[in-house]
């Protein structure tokens, strides 16, 4: 199976996943909402092999890549709605909290200290929402640079976020802005404690809700990796993703077991992907046809 089969296939089986738990826990899409992503989506798909066709093979891979992601977070934030309001687990806060203090780490005095210094609370809320301009253009770099580079990112997110799914089922929680009484005005945490209440049947996930592991921390990790060996780039790359690590606990309310938690998937998710990503190099090396994650022979 080629990278890109498998790409597709991971969207469409959780896909089909957010169809079987939204049936069982009675609960449905805003399709008021939904046809415009379809519509969207369709047309930059469209794009992506007018480019192919036009013999703009960087270009098609590139668009052709945020058409992949951009379907495979849109199906995997239903998952994460879905999934918090089947899980029977209590709240994981206080567990959480528990292990921050285990580590040193008090969450409110650090929430307080960064909100007392306005340039340092800027300058985080900048790396925190950093995490979409980064992944656009490390993939528009890397398609005309080094492909492989591109196969890794988009692979690893997605295999980040098949073991997140599990985790975040049996260890649910709301994030630290609510038991610590700080109204922040997101709309995750309403979602969560609605989702949980069984209050809401409709919903329109355009937010993800994955408190642990943090999926900002994962991707942190994934675009230092994408720039290893290049050291114009890399040290720019540690230093904005090490701020937009830092920023998950007072930007998104995370605690610091969820940066530590979204390290170590990001981890596994990187050996895992070099290792099918290895793995189908062997096949070529054996003569036989793998076509990239885009569907670009040769690239």
């Amino acid at each position: 199976m080629s990278a890109g089969t498998l790409v597709w296939l991971i969207v469409f089986l959780i896909g089909l996943a957010d169809s079987i738990v939204l049936s069982v826990q009675g609960m449905s899409l805003d399709w008021n909402d939904e046809w415009r992503g379809v519509l969207l989506l369709s047309l930059s798909l469209a794009l992506s092999y007018l480019l192919k066709w036009r013999r703009q093979p960087q270009a098609a891979r590139f668009t052709l890549t945020l058409t992949q992601f951009i379907a495979f977070a849109h199906v995997g934030t239903i998952l994460t709605y879905a999934l918090t309001a089947a899980s029977p687990f209590p709240m994981a806060d206080s567990l959480f909290e528990r292990e921050d203090i285990a580590l040193g780490f008090h969450w409110l005095p650090w929430f307080q200290w960064i909100n007392r210094h306005s340039a340092i609370n800027v300058l985080l809320v900048l790396a925190y929402n950093s995490m979409v301009p980064q992944f656009t253009i490390l993939t528009a770099l890397f398609s005309y640079d080094n492909a492989k580079r591109v196969d890794e990112l988009l692979v690893a997110s997605m295999v980040a976020i098949i073991i997140i799914f599990p985790v975040m089922y049996l260890l649910p929680s709301v994030g630290a802005f609510a038991p610590h009484g700080i109204a922040d005005g997101k709309n995750w945490e309403t979602d969560i404690l609605q989702m949980r209440s069984h209050t809401v049947f409709v919903i329109h996930p355009w937010e993800g809700i994955v408190t642990f592991p943090s999926y900002h921390t994962v991707l942190g990790i994934l675009f230092i990796n994408m720039a290893r060996g290049i050291k114009w780039l890399f040290y720019p790359l540690l230093m904005l993703n090490a701020l937009l690590m830092a920023s998950v606990m007072n930007v998104g309310g995370h605690y610091l077991v969820d940066v530590v938690g979204g390290v170590a998937v990001a981890v596994l998710a990187l050996s895992a992907t070099q290792y099918l990503l290895a793995r189908r190099l062997q096949e070529a090396k054996a003569g036989i046809p793998v076509d990239s994650v885009m569907g670009l022979r040769g690239s």
